[in-house]
């Protein structure tokens, strides 16, 4: 399951896996600008994670639980979980 939070603040959920009749798939993007964690439902999950444009260390910013929680205090419970 991706969790994302996009910049006005919106909570939404994914869930990933090969199942398209029942709105499961096996890949899913990301928006831009949305932070995202995930997690498995399951015993196990082999993940990957690519990136386009092509990824740039300047461009990337790792979450940090203090600034998610003062923008996104209607998360504070999945921001502590996944930081």
């Amino acid at each position: 399951e991706v969790l994302m939070i996009s910049p006005e603040g919106e909570l939404s959920r994914k869930s990933i896996g090969t199942e398209p009749l029942s709105g499961l798939y096996p890949q899913f993007t990301v928006p831009a600008g949305c932070w995202f964690a995930a997690h498995s439902l399951g015993d196990f999950s082999l993940v990957g994670c690519t990136v386009a444009p092509g990824f740039d260390f300047a461009d990337f910013e790792l979450a940090e639980r203090s600034e998610l929680t003062r923008a996104f205090p209607q998360h504070q419970q999945i921001i502590e979980q996944f930081t």
